[in-house]
């Protein structure tokens, strides 16, 4: 129940006892429809953890967020397609830089074996065929 759950966060951040009420926060989310209480209390333990993982000199709560904001797409090789125009340079382009802020490699082609998402605006580009002849890659929609 909720104390087991309350356990197993303590264990995972032990210099913050946490006393959060799970059932409290699903019920919430179900109310909602979205785990956006979840998430942002997940968020909050990792700040915390990544916080406290550091030495007292080294601590900054910015220095934690952009950690765990480089990791979200980590591993992730994106390619765009008909995202911006064809003759603008996309590594100017903010989905691009926001990918790799989020910890993503970025390129202008596909490339077998390396690409794992193609971000298009349709399906029917190019891109978007080749990536699913290949078949190990995300088409993502926008």
């Amino acid at each position: 129940g909720e104390k087991q759950e309350n356990e197993k966060l303590n264990k995972k951040i032990p210099k913050l006892r946490v006393e959060v009420q799970p059932a409290m926060m699903r019920r919430a989310a179900r109310r909602f429809k979205d785990n956006v209480l979840i998430s942002i209390a997940r968020v909050l333990a990792a700040v915390h953890q990544q916080y406290y993982a550091k030495r007292d000199a080294l601590r900054d709560t910015r220095n934690a967020l952009s950690a765990l904001r480089e990791g979200v797409l980590r591993g992730c090789h994106i390619v765009f397609s008909g995202v911006f125009a064809k003759h603008t340079e996309g590594r100017r382009s903010e989905p691009w830089q926001l990918a790799e802020q989020f910890g993503a490699t970025c390129t202008a082609q596909l490339e077998p074996g390396r690409t794992t998402h193609v971000v298009a605006v349709r399906s029917g580009t190019d891109k978007t065929k080749r990536a699913r002849a290949l078949g190990n890659v995300h088409i993502v929609s926008l």
